[in-house]
């Protein structure tokens, strides 16, 4: 029998606060995330005393063990998931809904940790609006208590010692898997069991030392010193740490160590303990895991109805709604379920399956609809939902056409392909939404262009970032690309698109790198554009410069998709800025005036302003931007004619 400790479910405590207040957009809480590895230490050690008193006392079963489980996480997780569909019916777009639905099935399976690897970051602006982003953490719990406990029971009849050193050698194996993913495959490193696993295991080896060692037999002054160590440690992470440390590595000792050293060293007679086991405490602790479930969705659903980002009074009152639910659940739910005189196993394992089958049908036929894409809600809006569902079309129709070059290892041909290329769009994301508009005018016109474009690359040379696609952007990829396009003979234009304002405009933070300087040192950007511009007019080539496009503070798709959900009204749809403000952000007029002795320039802010605001639709409605930058087809179009007009003579 596993004795109660009151500390412990206030350790419970100090990870689920922070990790609400992290998902809450709390500033002071911005290493809150580390409150999920607290909980893996606190698992480990919980559900392997458990596992070895049963393997002491000869009744290990699997069956029981998966039992105890399901009585744990199913119940309130279900109960959760069951509450958030009607909120996504009416509230979530089409393609919300589609990854929702593939949510899940994913929470289903325990799998969401792959899922949310495959399709997306954690501390990305994304994540912060998908209810289940949070289920990542029972999945990874969930994949090791499949393997742990049939490897303990095979590994006991070594012994604790071998036992214990076979853990050992897999837990540092796996925080050194941690710290090299860290930097090479960090979405990975996050979600994965196999960088996670060495924090559970810490748990566990802390509960196989203790079978034969009375926890609370330290010194007096080792235990007051460890146990404040370990909170000390805890607290440092939550308030030094932030999304950008590489997590988990080695920085993510400090969480788990001050977890392990708070459940080693902390007692009733020890001050940490003491506060741990305060009536406040114990009782977050007691409710923490309905609280981590609720907190979630409520913030989510917030964010995605909400026009702006929901400020500290909301976000501290749904904190506080979370709490009470999850309280109302601990009372009506998890108790009940975890009464075997009020379930029995027979229809743990029932409820279990049946619950499990209901969410991947509802899933399943999300995904089989596209998000229920015929809801009449929508209808009305579906130009501006075929419009967010742009993103990407231009790299699709690049992949069909892909040829090998010495432009670079991505390079299609658009066009006349009859024709041999003359030229070459050459940018980032923003040249990747103008491959279709511009591959219909120079089809019209008997021409064809190389498209040499790399998402988050920005088109300079010497250009390289800190971080984020550092595997695609490399200091010497565009200046190779410039001297491939100088030897070549055939090229007569290059149309030189970028989204330059994310290093030169006024309002913007960046992490990216020129020759290995910060690219918004001043006056570094537009050095390294203007001798580039000369070298290619020393050689004969003709540029055609585009400035960047109008960036409007909100996502112009999302922001009248939730106007219609605020005001049931689409007139409301349009986005308005003023034109000066745009002016004043993109801080591009000196580099275009620049650029024309050299290129041809074309100021966007001409095409999508009028003399006093800029507008995100065109006359007859017409969204013409996917995001809050990034032109959608309609805008495309308009840019790809003036592209035209520059370089041939327009009947």
């Amino acid at each position: 029998m596993v004795k109660y400790r009151s500390e412990i479910d206030g350790l419970r405590a100090l990870a689920v606060v922070p990790v609400i207040f992290y998902h809450a957009g709390f500033e002071a809480f911005r290493g809150g995330f580390v409150g999920v590895d607290i909980f893996f230490v606190i698992s480990g050690y919980l559900i392997t005393t458990l596992l070895v008193n049963d393997l002491q006392a000869g009744t290990f079963s699997i069956l029981h063990f998966y039992e105890r489980r399901a009585r744990r996480i199913l119940p309130a997780l279900f109960l959760v998931m069951l509450a958030c569909l009607p909120l996504a019916w009416f509230w979530l777009l089409p393609q919300d809904m589609w990854n929702f639905s593939k949510s899940l099935v994913a929470v289903s399976f325990f799998s969401s940790n792959i899922f949310f690897w495959r399709t997306s970051g954690y501390f990305n602006t994304a994540s912060q609006l998908n209810p289940t982003i949070h289920t990542w953490s029972l999945s990874v719990e969930e994949q090791y208590y499949v393997i742990f406990p049939i490897f303990l029971r095979l590994v006991w009849r070594l012994g604790k010692r071998w036992t214990a050193a076979l853990l050992i050698i897999v837990a540092v194996a796996s925080l050194s898997l941690a710290e090299y993913c860290s930097m090479k495959m960090p979405v990975f490193n996050f979600y994965m069991l196999p960088t996670r696993a060495w924090e559970l295991m810490v748990g566990a080896l802390i509960a196989i030392y203790y079978t034969e060692h009375n926890i609370r037999k330290h010194k007096r002054i080792y235990a007051q010193a460890g146990s404040v160590l370990g909170v000390g440690l805890i607290l440092y992470a939550i308030f030094a740490y932030s999304d950008k440390t590489p997590f988990p590595s080695f920085y993510a000792l400090a969480p788990t160590l001050g977890a392990a050293l708070i459940i080693v060293f902390s007692s009733k007679d020890t001050l940490a303990g003491r506060i741990l086991s305060t009536k406040l405490f114990v009782s977050l602790g007691l409710i923490s895991y309905s609280a981590y479930l609720w907190h979630q969705p409520l913030f989510a659903f917030a964010r995605l109805y909400c026009l702006y980002e929901p400020g500290v009074a909301l976000m501290s009152m749904l904190a506080l709604v979370s709490v009470a639910l999850a309280y109302l659940a601990w009372r009506f739910v998890e108790r009940p379920f975890r009464n075997k005189h009020i379930f029995t196993r027979r229809q743990i394992f029932i409820f279990s399956l049946l619950g499990s089958v209901i969410f991947i049908g509802v899933g399943l036929l999300g995904c089989s609809t596209q998000g229920f894409i015929t809801r009449d809600k929508w209808t009305v809006l579906r130009p501006t939902l075929d419009v967010m569902n742009e993103t990407g079309d231009g790299e699709r129709y690049c992949e069909q056409h892909m040829i090998s070059s010495e432009f670079g290892p991505f390079v299609c041909l658009i066009g006349d392909l009859r024709a041999k290329p003359d030229g070459v769009l050459w940018g980032d994301s923003f040249a990747g939404v103008l491959i279709l508009s511009l591959d219909s005018e120079l089809k019209n016109a008997g021409h064809s262009f190389y498209v040499v474009s790399s998402d988050g690359c920005i088109p300079i040379e010497g250009d390289s970032r800190t971080v984020r696609l550092q595997y695609k952007c490399t200091a010497d990829r565009n200046r190779m690309f410039v001297r491939a396009v100088i030897r070549d003979r055939a090229i007569n234009t290059i149309v030189w698109v970028g989204a330059f304002a994310n290093i030169t405009g006024k309002d913007w933070e960046t992490d990216y790198l020129i020759d290995g300087r910060p690219a918004n040192t001043p006056g570094l950007a537009e050095e390294s554009i203007m001798q580039t511009l000369i070298n290619f007019s020393d050689h004969g080539k003709h540029v055609i410069f585009v400035g960047d496009t109008p960036r409007f503070p909100y996502d112009t798709a999302k922001y009248a998709t939730k106007m219609y959900l605020l005001t049931g009204s689409v007139s409301n749809a349009v986005q308005k800025i003023r034109r000066d403000d745009v002016v004043r952000s993109l801080n591009e007029s000196d580099i275009l005036t620049s650029a024309s002795k050299y290129a041809t320039v074309i100021d966007t802010v001409n095409i999508f302003c009028g003399q006093s605001e800029c507008q995100s639709h065109d006359a007859e409605g017409n969204l013409l931007y996917i995001d809050g930058s990034h032109l959608s087809y309609y805008g495309s179009r308009m840019l790809a004619r003036e592209i035209r007009k520059k370089l041939f003579t327009v009947p």
